[in-house]
């Protein structure tokens, strides 16, 4: 049974698709950044002194950090960038620099009720 013809290629473990599969998943998470110590225990306070929630600060600062290696933007400037403008806006337009248009944070619609509702609700 061993010596059956086929017309199907060789298989050799090197291409093997469950092999480079497990490959990727393996090493999804293994990202290394490219920062000190130093630029970390910066960023990573400066969350903290504007949040005052451990999770917040977490979330945050991995984000930016993914996010800086990501555009090769050093960690700091950005971070002073924020102390010097609106937390809030300045945020999710950084994290917005490396994210496509499916999953793009902050997205905000003013959305004006029709002059019908407006004459209705108006006092």
């Amino acid at each position: 049974m061993d010596n059956q013809t086929t017309n199907l290629p060789a298989r050799t473990f090197e291409d093997d698709v469950d092999v480079k599969i497990n490959d990727y998943f393996t090493n999804y998470y293994k990202i290394s950044p490219k920062m000190t110590d130093n630029e970390y225990d910066y960023v990573k306070s400066y969350f903290m002194e504007r949040t005052g929630n451990t999770q917040a600060t977490a979330a945050l600062t991995s984000a930016v950090i993914i996010t800086a290696n990501d555009l090769n933007m050093p960690v700091i400037e950005i971070v002073q960038n924020f102390t010097n403008s609106n937390f809030k806006q300045s945020i999710p337009m950084f994290l917005n620099m490396s994210r496509r248009g499916s999953s793009l944070l902050g997205y905000l619609q003013q959305l004006q009720p029709s002059a019908n509702i407006s004459r209705q609700t108006a006092l």
